[in-house]
């Protein structure tokens, strides 16, 4: 038969055993149908158990984006070629002509770049929206 380990309200083993599992201090056994889904980190309170809630997904931030890629997203947020265009000429002369050939040539735009850093800056995003977007980026 099938036993759930608990102690102090959790489950921390599903054990097997041929005959009621003997008392220990601190410990309670309950017995599990052959079907049930009980295992480690499920709660107990006494009469029923409850799942632990899942680990949250945690999407990495992918290391760069195709140039369609971040188009599409900045759209989708109501960033537009032409705001792009206007921060772009807003910039310093030493960095405009750099910037502008990143804008209009790169086939990849890196998280990390500093162009990509400056120009969500200067649209006021913070580094987690950043990241928010190259993740939507990345499956457009």
């Amino acid at each position: 038969m099938r036993y759930a380990r608990i102690v102090n309200g959790t489950v921390i083993n599903v054990e097997v055993w041929g005959e009621q599992p003997p008392a220990a201090e601190g410990v309670v056994f309950v017995e599990l149908a052959d079907d049930s889904p009980v295992g480690p980190g499920h709660a107990f309170d006494g009469e029923n158990f409850t799942a632990p809630e899942p680990e949250p997904v945690v999407v990495p931030v992918p290391e760069f984006v195709g140039p369609a890629q971040i188009r599409l997203v900045l759209a989708s947020q109501g960033i537009t070629e032409a705001v792009i265009t206007q921060m772009i000429d807003a910039l310093p002369a030493e960095q405009r002509s750099n910037a502008r050939i990143l804008w209009d040539y790169s086939s990849q735009f890196y998280r990390n770049n500093p162009f990509v850093v400056q120009v969500g800056a200067a649209m006021g995003l913070t580094s987690d929206q950043i990241d928010d977007m190259f993740r939507v980026a990345i499956t457009l």
